[in-house]
């Protein structure tokens, strides 16, 4: 589960993705674009009533869980993108 309200690039859902493992995240842009397509379940983590409703939709869904799908990145695309953010914030 990763409620993060702001999130710089994500690397905690694509690595769960990666692994194989289930992904609850807040529904913020940057979630959406590191999962590209993978079976992630999304909610509004500054909602109480969301939250809640979403971890027990979650763990209903865990006593069947479905394949999840990795997205199309690879980890040097990964590893490059973030040297880039990286070099942007160095050079200001």
């Amino acid at each position: 589960m990763v409620p993060s309200l702001f999130e710089g690039y994500g690397l905690p859902v694509e690595e769960a993705i990666r692994l194989g493992a289930p992904v609850l995240c807040n529904d913020i842009p940057v979630f959406h674009e590191v999962s590209d397509g993978a079976d992630v379940t999304f909610f509004d983590a500054g909602s109480e009533t969301a939250t809640r409703a979403a971890l027990e939709a979650f763990a209903r869904r865990a006593e069947a869980p479905t394949p999840t799908s990795a997205p199309r990145r690879s980890w040097a695309d990964v590893a490059r993108d973030t040297l880039d953010v990286l070099d942007e914030v160095w050079s200001g």
